[in-house]
């Protein structure tokens, strides 16, 4: 309330945004496939170049959502930030390998992250918060810059059958860890030195560039 005894008003807009996949039915009928539920349905090779993402670099929306699928990934790793990241930032372990029927495979069949996730918050700013710009900084250094390099990877990784040397060069995100995003990446991009970043994106692009390039490389040779 004012001094003349009225009442004043300050408005804030508060924009919500929904995140989720939006599937185009006629298509997965078309290849048969089920409507994807969560982001780890995303991995099926038989939806490679059937997606789209927006551009976290360009919307705060989109960066979210990364952020989200970093999120669900670190509680479906047991709460632990470098394991979450580390499976977010590539293909995450799909929940079907928890049943029961695959405890025998597994070195620790008495543990079930997806049960601890089901018990826990959904979201832990403690975890990603900070990391919001260097998270979309990371996807345009791993993804949208090496693009073609990233495609020509994973489709020869499909046609091979995925091999082990070559899907486990894919999978070596140790440039990207979770460790190197908080100490090294976030400030970087908090230095004025805007050259300087535009440098690391760079490095980091083109190292990326080159270990598709050997990723598709070995997985033509079958290894």
């Amino acid at each position: 309330m004012n001094r003349g005894g009225t009442w004043s008003y300050v408005l804030y807009p508060a924009p919500l945004s929904a995140f989720g996949i939006c599937s185009n039915t006629d298509v997965l009928q078309r290849i048969r496939l089920d409507v994807s539920k969560q982001w780890s349905d995303l991995a099926k090779p038989r939806l490679s170049g059937a997606l789209a993402l927006a551009d976290p670099t360009q919307s705060g929306s989109a960066g979210k959502a990364f952020e989200m699928l970093i999120q669900q990934q670190i509680v479906e790793a047991g709460g632990d930030p470098a394991e979450g990241w580390k499976r977010a930032m590539r293909l995450p372990i799909l929940p079907e390998l928890y049943a029961p029927e695959f405890e025998r495979f597994r070195s620790d069949p008495g543990v079930d992250p997806f049960a601890w996730a089901r018990e826990n918050p959904p979201y832990h700013p403690e975890w990603t918060a900070s990391l919001f710009g260097t998270i979309a900084f990371v996807i345009q250094a791993m993804a949208i810059d090496p693009q073609e390099e990233l495609r020509e990877a994973w489709a020869e990784l499909i046609t091979a059958g995925f091999p082990p040397q070559a899907t486990a060069l894919f999978d070596n995100v140790s440039a990207m860890d979770y460790a190197t995003a908080t100490s090294v990446l976030k400030p970087a991009l908090a230095s004025a030195q805007k050259m300087d970043q535009t440098r690391l994106g760079k490095r980091l692009g083109d190292q990326f560039r080159e270990q598709y390039r050997r990723v598709a490389a070995l997985a033509r040779e079958g290894k």
